[in-house]
């Protein structure tokens, strides 16, 4: 019997220096993202497409987050403004509501209690892929 070849050794990955994936790069969990909205009762202010409970006619319209996000604040990456934006709703207030400007104290300041980490990342990665195209 002839000797079976080693494959040769695969090279250690190149120290990764960037920065981790964007989360919209994973596939989206629709169950998830609803029920983590559901919990967080998001949809009853805000209007989120593919969730068919949020159509809520008090916060903004996050059909562009993922497209505006990353310009709303410098120095915060889009994922970062829109963490921030859950956690700490009155840190930096949406420039457009639909009955005119947002105004802060609005929107439920307690979510960092309400949703586990998990939610608020399954939550802010969906945000991250709604660019407005066609919405």
């Amino acid at each position: 019997e002839a000797p079976v070849a080693e494959a040769p050794a695969a090279e250690a990955p190149a120290a990764n220096t960037e920065a981790p994936a964007p989360a919209q790069a994973a596939p989206v969990d629709m169950a998830a993202v609803t029920a983590a909205v559901t919990k967080g009762t998001c949809g009853a202010c805000h209007v989120i497409p593919g969730i068919d409970i949020a159509v809520g006619q008090i916060g903004p319209d996050l059909s562009s987050i993922g497209a505006e996000a990353g310009t709303r604040v410098p120095g915060l990456s889009a994922a970062e403004y829109i963490h921030q934006s859950i956690l700490d709703p009155n840190a930096v207030i949406a420039p457009k509501c639909p009955t005119g400007a947002c105004l802060p104290g609005i929107m439920l300041p307690n979510l960092g209690e309400l949703l586990t980490p998990e939610e608020i990342d399954t939550i802010v990665g969906y945000l991250l892929t709604l660019q407005g195209q066609g919405q």
